[in-house]
């Protein structure tokens, strides 16, 4: 499935439930953002994400500084 198929699908799920703001992005958020509290390494969140640098990785995260540096250290 691409990802604007499984876009499409949430979406219309979405709307058939009148969910809102839940996304493709959001689930991507919530993963990474999960995955670095329970201590998977940052690189492996960055190759299953597909993030092509850290630093954009980053920006997914809505882990506090010391969780990622944490994470960064364990790597």
């Amino acid at each position: 499935m691409t990802r604007q198929a499984a876009d499409k699908a949430l979406r219309l799920t979405c709307e058939t439930l009148a969910l809102q703001g839940v996304s493709t992005h959001s689930f991507r958020r919530s993963f990474a953002t999960g995955s670095i509290r329970r201590g998977v390494a940052v690189h492996t969140i960055q190759e299953v994400t597909g993030h092509k640098s850290l630093g954009i990785l980053g920006h997914y995260l809505e882990a506090d500084e010391t969780e990622v540096l944490a994470a960064i250290e364990g790597a």
